[in-house]
């Protein structure tokens, strides 16, 4: 695949990529536009490979889609640029850091000039997300509440027990726990009869800074977002950044072979 500044300039001018002007703003803004990701660093891609039917168990015997995606190195996590006519790269997943207004984090702001990285403390408020496709989400909450349960693994959803919590729109699972989650928080936030989104919030200790999982689909993406379990409240307009992000990134569905796939 060969990228010519003419076929940059037509990919990136048609989905009109990743802008970021003006000061940091410390605060979670609801769905920004493309143009918000615009000039954010140096355009790469990767290819997200669908594992979902060679997972064991597998998680879906339908046709694989692979995503590709196209978007601003300066939110990776752990950066890399593609050379001149290099293929992107095919992953299981990909990781990246996003400030709370939408903004990139990158890696020269999260890192000493020696190299070091600065305390989570000493940083612009963040969250980090991980893309991946694997288990649909209904298949990750059912493995998770029985897995948190003592119950055997399997994708048949356990009977659940919901309350409303104190976070508008989440309704904590209150099913009885074994000794190794007793001390973490579960949430679930559902819509039209169906399960949106999942997460699991360590419970407040001291000397330590609880996070939460905050787990959802978008199209054939897995979407994995880390942050303050303090942070929890924002999980909407968290969600919305997101999303608002993966729908200007997101470029390509390419179909695999179907069945199970056999790793090499």
């Amino acid at each position: 695949m060969v990228r010519s500044a003419a076929r940059k300039q037509i990919l990136f001018g048609s989905i009109a990529l990743f802008a970021l002007a003006g000061p940091v703003v410390v605060q979670v803004k609801a769905e920004p536009s493309c143009a918000a990701f615009q000039e954010a660093g140096p355009p790469t891609e990767v290819i997200i490979e669908d594992e979902g039917p060679r997972s064991s168990p597998p998680a879906s015997f339908d046709p694989a889609v692979s995503v590709r995606l196209v978007f601003p190195q300066d939110y990776q996590a752990w950066p890399f640029s593609l050379d001149p006519g290099e293929m992107p790269s095919r992953q299981s997943g990909e990781n990246f850091v996003m400030q709370m207004d939408g903004g990139p984090l990158p890696w020269s702001m999260r890192h000493t000039l020696a190299g070091k990285p600065i305390k989570p403390s000493d940083l612009p408020p963040s969250f980090r997300f991980l893309l991946h496709d694997r288990y649909s989400l209904e298949k990750v909450i059912a493995g998770s509440v029985r897995i948190m349960t003592g119950l055997p693994w399997s994708f048949d959803m356990p009977p659940l027990e919901l309350q409303p919590s104190q976070i508008d729109g989440l309704f904590e699972v209150l099913n009885r726990k074994t000794s190794t989650w007793e001390r973490k928080r579960t949430y679930i936030a559902q819509s039209g009869g169906r399960f949106t989104d999942f997460f699991r919030c360590d419970a407040p200790m001291p000397g330590r800074f609880p996070q939460c999982q905050h787990l959802f689909d978008y199209r054939n993406i897995d979407v994995t977002a880390s942050y303050d379990a303090d942070n929890v409240a924002k999980w909407k307009e968290i969600k919305n950044i997101v999303t608002s992000f993966l729908s200007c990134v997101y470029i390509e569905e390419i179909s695999e072979k179907s069945g199970v796939l056999i790793w090499d």
